[in-house]
């Protein structure tokens, strides 16, 4: 069982921390500046309580006063990638209930937990219970409220995606603690990054950068609305990265109240390859004079080949079938007759610059021979990002207020092929913290 505290507020700096349950004596140790350590072999089922002991070159300090009881279980094990801020309020630094792997947070806005979702099939779930379980006092919440037009009650948690991913996520009333809250929630891309934040401000949940915070670009929100309820969204292709989760109520009339929090990653369907229509059938005889059916056949090709071909578009058969098939990609076909191209992406992709920082973008997809630009789409007002522009490469260097610009790659008409974009990234300029 982990086993966390406070560390001494006077006499010398400690060096490290021992401590020892009651009853059966169980013990761990840590080194100082740590304060937490796994006591193992304690019996589901038992009642413990735990005294730590600080030492330093003088000898051992005097032993604490005993915890509260706690009764481990089986199953109730939390995953090592879910911390939780044991600090009232969720003030920083965090005094975290286990040691938090990869957690680098430099905003000033209050932290009450962290995730890290490890894979593209995940299910993760943050609660009260689960919270005291591993170590929080009895007196530790995970309650939010009404926003009021500030950020006062909300709560704000963090989550470092780790792999390309869906996310679903869910926040529901926790029913142990009888809440009859109505949840909703907001998810951001990024951290807070800045000193600037201020909880108690005045509060857009559909803006950038909320409270004052740097960093934050607004993704989606769920705002429910029946007390004692839920509210989920689920957001895909997700970049692997940071993002922050603001929890808060679906109305102002909603009460205050314990939540539970919900989330799910899931993969990420490859990028579509040709042939997509899903018209594409096995004919026996595709020389036969007869023409076969329009849904047994692919449009593929272009269009000026398929007129051109002996017995017209028949050799042109989907996926390779059949004895006297070419095996060509296929292709829907659009509106004006014309052939739809193959997705076009940009990569590497959604990225976050500091002032003067530069990133390469490739095009990658598309049909036929048409040439490739590129355009802006939505930029914040101070925020510049500059383009420089080289076949199916993309410069993007960015300057001047944080904020961000969506960029999107056009590949134009060519013979027998529609133009195409592709979905936008968002480039965003951060404020580097000073160390």
């Amino acid at each position: 069982m982990l086993v966390s505290w406070s560390p001494p507020v006077t006499g010398s700096s400690p060096l490290g921390y021992s401590v020892v349950s009651s009853p059966e004596g169980k013990s761990c140790v840590s080194k100082h500046p740590s304060t937490s350590c796994t006591v193992d072999g304690l019996i589901n089922g038992n009642t413990y309580t735990f005294a730590v002991t600080a030492n330093n070159s003088a000898g051992e300090g005097p032993v604490s006063t005993q915890s509260n009881p706690v009764t481990p279980s089986a199953g109730n094990t939390l995953p090592s990638n879910i911390t939780y801020n044991l600090n009232p309020e969720g003030t920083l630094p965090p005094l975290w209930n286990r040691p938090a792997d990869g957690y680098d947070y430099k905003g000033s806005l209050p932290v009450y937990w962290w995730v890290n979702l490890l894979t593209d099939s995940q299910t993760t779930q943050l609660d009260r219970a689960d919270a005291i379980s591993q170590g929080a006092s009895q007196s530790f919440e995970l309650k939010t409220g009404p926003v009021n037009d500030n950020g006062t009650r909300m709560n704000f948690g963090l989550v470092n995606l780790k792999v390309r991913a869906n996310l679903s996520v869910t926040v529901s009333a926790d029913a142990t603690q009888g809440s009859t809250l109505t949840p909703g929630f907001v998810l951001y891309r990024g951290w807070d990054q800045g000193n600037s934040a201020n909880r108690h401000g005045p509060v857009n949940l559909d803006a950038d950068n909320p409270l004052g915070t740097q960093g934050l670009i607004h993704l989606d929100k769920s705002l429910g609305s029946v007390a004692g309820g839920s509210a989920t969204h689920s957001f895909e292709k997700l970049e692997s990265g940071e993002y922050e989760i603001f929890v808060t109520v679906g109305n102002n009339q909603s009460s205050t109240g314990g939540y539970v929090i919900t989330l799910t990653t899931t993969p990420v369907d490859s990028d579509p390859q040709l042939p997509i229509n899903g018209m594409c059938g096995e004919i026996t005889n595709q020389f036969t004079p007869a023409e076969p059916a329009v849904e047994t056949l692919c449009r593929a090709g272009l269009a000026s080949d398929l007129t051109a071909l002996p017995k017209s578009r028949y050799g042109w058969l989907c996926n390779g079938i059949g004895t006297d098939s070419t095996s060509e990609r296929c292709y829907t076909l659009g509106s004006d007759n014309r052939l739809n191209q193959e997705p076009l992406y940009l990569r590497p992709g959604n990225a976050s610059l500091s002032p003067g920082q530069k990133i390469l973008e490739f095009a990658q997809g598309g049909s036929g021979k048409g040439g490739i630009t590129f355009k802006k789409n939505k930029v914040t007002p101070g925020t510049m990002c500059s383009l420089m522009r080289g076949g199916k490469k993309l410069s993007v260097k960015v300057r001047g207020k944080p904020g961000h610009c969506q960029i999107t790659a056009i590949k134009a008409k060519s013979r027998g092929f529609n133009s195409v974009e592709s979905p936008p990234i968002t480039i965003e300029l951060v404020q580097p913290t000073a160390q």
